[in-house]
């Protein structure tokens, strides 16, 4: 990469004493060499680009790497995502590639792969291209012969290890931990916070314990260790299967929360599945597209406030799936006209929940009480923000 490609902070290299000397055998011409190795402290060596470990390094790589894309290659940059791209032939996209600092991520028609594999080696030299069968960040992906993708972090969660305590006479499961066991409190639940890429329980779990820091008692070692061992025992791949005719699905969605107290947030979350549209059951043939389980945002006072801001969260990530699906079959649309598409042109999207006060708020919003009062004005807040986004002319 040339320093006239991007602008780019000045970096500049102090090297030890012996190199001036070594450089100067190799230029013997070179007089600022022969100067530099007279008076090392005076000198050093200014980089005309990135260089690995460098901070810059990894946003100069994604510069390049988007102008690649979409000045010379012509691939439309997702509105949705910024990491991600499409290429469009003929109507239709032939290839989705996504960045992750120097790694990338592909899926499209063959063709269209080994063009883009080309085109990018011409530009970047020799690549390496894995196929149907890889690693990627700790992910272990892989696709069937039915073209279902599967990403599994079993291997991954092998090598997490459980936290070994200190025993002393004394301690008691209400002790704090001491340092070293709040390190590897925080470095076990950092890891099943990782495995949450794939399983909405360990996204779960690793919020739930993130709480009780920065000083876990030994009863929460207890738990997190406990928790480990459930998702070694029980941990389920994430598949997304193929074959769904986006004409006759469906996005289902059903969410949950946990009140908090005065010793933990309230818990919330939801999932979200790509569904066959069956007319006699609540889904058919299905698959989990998205996912969360976190500390609620905002403080809830009750149980329906708690499963209102749950179900607020989830439908609002559900209607940016909605309108991603429209992107993928209309690359070409704009962020403000995707925002804009009437609901009835999106893939219908069904929500569930228990809680029978949120049920009966949402099917009779004009008959409040006093026990609903506040999750009314929680889902209008909601609704008017939504709306005030998707206004022509909106900021």
């Amino acid at each position: 990469m040339n320093k006239s490609d991007f602008k780019r902070q000045p970096c500049a290299l102090r090297l030890p004493t012996d190199v001036w000397e070594l450089l100067s055998e190799l230029e013997p011409s070179n007089k600022l060499f022969k100067l530099a190795m007279r008076n090392p402290e005076l000198y050093c060596l200014e980089l005309d680009k990135a260089a690995y470990g460098l901070k810059d390094a990894p946003l100069l790589w994604n510069l390049k790497a988007v102008l690649v894309l979409v000045s010379e290659l012509s691939y439309l940059r997702s509105s949705h995502d910024s990491c991600l791209f499409y290429r469009v032939f003929e109507g239709r996209v032939v290839v989705v590639i996504s960045l992750h600092v120097d790694d990338t991520l592909a899926t499209g028609e063959l063709w269209a792969l080994d063009e883009l594999h080309k085109e990018l080696e011409k530009r970047f030299g020799a690549m390496k291209a894995e196929k149907n069968n890889f690693r990627h960040f700790g992910v272990d992906i892989s696709r069937n012969d039915n073209k279902d993708v599967q990403m599994c972090q079993r291997n991954y969660i092998a090598n997490l290890k459980p936290i070994s305590r200190k025993k002393e006479k004394g301690r008691t499961v209400e002790s704090d931990s001491n340092a070293q066991e709040v390190t590897d409190f925080r470095s076990l639940v950092s890891g099943i916070a990782w495995v949450g890429i794939t399983s909405p329980g360990a996204q779960a779990i690793a919020s739930l314990m993130q709480s009780y820091l920065p000083v876990p008692k030994l009863k929460h070692l207890d738990m997190v260790n406990a928790a480990l061992q459930q998702l070694i025992d029980g941990y389920v791949p994430l598949v997304f299967r193929s074959g769904f005719d986006l004409k006759y699905s469906k996005l289902l969605l059903m969410t949950d929360s946990s009140l908090g107290n005065n010793q933990k947030y309230s818990q919330g979350g939801y999932l979200l599945f790509l569904s066959e549209d069956n007319p006699n059951q609540l889904a058919g043939y299905m698959s989990l597209v998205g996912f969360r389980g976190a500390k609620s945002k905002r403080v809830a006072n009750s149980t329906s406030a708690a499963e209102t801001l749950a179900m607020n969260q989830g439908v609002e990530f559900a209607v940016h799936i909605q309108t991603w699906l429209a992107e993928l079959e209309n690359p070409t649309m704009t962020a403000r006209q995707m925002a804009n598409l009437p609901y009835l042109s999106l893939l219908p999207l069904e929500a569930c929940t228990d809680c029978n006060d949120l049920y009966e708020n949402v099917m009779n919003p004009a008959q409040p009480n006093l026990t609903n009062l506040s999750m009314t004005l929680r889902m209008m807040a909601a609704v008017t923000e939504r709306a005030a986004e998707s206004e022509p002319g909106s900021g």
